[in-house]
């Protein structure tokens, strides 16, 4: 055992460190940091700490490849429940356009890439050349969703994916379309402050749910203002809503926006539609196990997808179909999040790096703090 004054010393010198090359203090809570200092100490004296060259090339490459494989045992995953591909602009301090590009699922979210869009977000056919690129990376087959902006390029191109692959829906990032209610809001005269507080309390409540990260947001958002097929869909498919009376009148309307994703969805398999829809009324009546006393129960204390999970194999399409939709995000709040994380790697002092090395940096420093998980 060495002595307290013999660890201070040591730990005097890391602490010189940190300061010297301005790391936060609370880089200390990373899971890797002591694991570091392990493997340092098991190496034994004489080691010698990897040199700038070493960091910035081959031991991130091989970050990189072990993160790869790590970000593809998700590809099961999206498979199983389907995804939604966040895309994200934002300027860095070069003024460049940068697109961060995310991919949700129930097990997380996990962090593909960051393209330099300075010329490509100035037209839709540009943008969708680059959109195009990650759809059939992620996998057409599992991708159920596609969220952007919704600034009018970002919405042709969304247009322009829905005309290409008929089982992908686009939609605004409802985080952002709420801001904006909230900041029109802004406008309006101090003596409508009644008329503010009115309007202000479902606009927070609805943007908690968006935002949260314990449940899929699918399912839960569906009105006026966010009339979608896909999200009329989640809100017929969710057990919740559907067995409870008082949102039987709403039914009447989120059931075309379900058939519409059913045409979709079955393409020309008219046996594939009519089994979907036969199966729409076996959901609807709550017979076979949808009647059981458990499942009645469960509706409002198991999340949509696991509650189809469990209740939904009289109706195999059915319950596919619903697992896809009802484990889908409405926001992109993922990637809006990091906004500090992608300035901080893009900084003036790491500017030196190619694009492509900065982009591998956030490629490992994001999927690293989802493994940590």
């Amino acid at each position: 055992m060495q002595s307290k004054e013999a660890k201070e010393k040591v730990d005097l010198v890391v602490a010189k460190w940190m300061i010297d090359a301005s790391i936060p203090f609370n880089a200390a809570n990373s899971a890797y940091y002591q694991t570091m200092f392990d493997a340092t100490c098991s190496f034994g004296a004489g080691y010698k700490a990897p040199n700038f060259y070493d960091l910035c090339g081959y031991l991130l490459t091989k970050n990189v490849k072990q993160v790869k494989n790590f970000v593809n045992s998700f590809r099961t995953t999206w498979k199983e429940t389907g995804c939604t591909i966040m895309a994200d602009g934002w300027t860095d301090q070069q003024r460049r356009t940068l697109i961060n590009f995310l991919v949700y699922c129930p097990r997380g979210t996990i962090f593909l890439k960051s393209d330099d869009a300075s010329d490509a977000s100035k037209t839709a056919k540009m943008l969708y050349k680059l959109f195009r690129e990650v759809v059939l990376f992620v996998g057409v087959e599992n991708v159920v969703h596609f969220i952007t902006d919704n600034v009018a390029n970002y919405v042709a191109t969304g247009r322009l994916l829905e005309r290409e692959f008929p089982t992908l829906y686009w939609s605004p990032c409802a985080a952002h379309c709420l801001n904006l209610m909230l900041h029109d809001m802004d406008k309006l005269d101090e003596k409508e402050c009644a008329a503010i507080v009115q309007l202000t309390e479902p606009l927070v409540r609805v943007l908690r749910i968006v935002d949260s990260d314990e449940r899929p947001a699918m399912g839960y958002l569906w009105d006026s203002q966010f009339h979608k097929n896909l999200h009329a869909a989640g809100y017929w498919l969710n057990p919740a809503y559907q067995y409870n009376s008082l949102d039987l009148e709403k039914h009447r309307h989120a059931t075309s926006g379900l058939l519409d994703m059913i045409e979709r969805y079955s393409y020309a398999n008219a046996n594939l539609m009519s089994n979907l829809t036969g199966e729409m009324r076996l959901f609807r009546k709550a017979e076979g196990d949808f009647g059981r006393v458990s499942a009645i129960r469960d509706c409002d204390v198991m999340l949509p997808d696991e509650w189809w999970t469990c209740y939904g194999s009289t109706t195999p399409n059915l319950q596919k179909l619903a697992i896809h939709v009802l484990s889908q995000t409405c926001s992109a709040f993922g990637s809006e999040r990091n906004w500090s994380l992608f300035e901080h790697i893009h900084s003036k002092k790491r500017n030196r790096l190619e694009h492509q090395k900065l982009n591998d940096l956030v490629y490992v420093h994001y999927n690293l703090r989802l493994q940590q998980r």
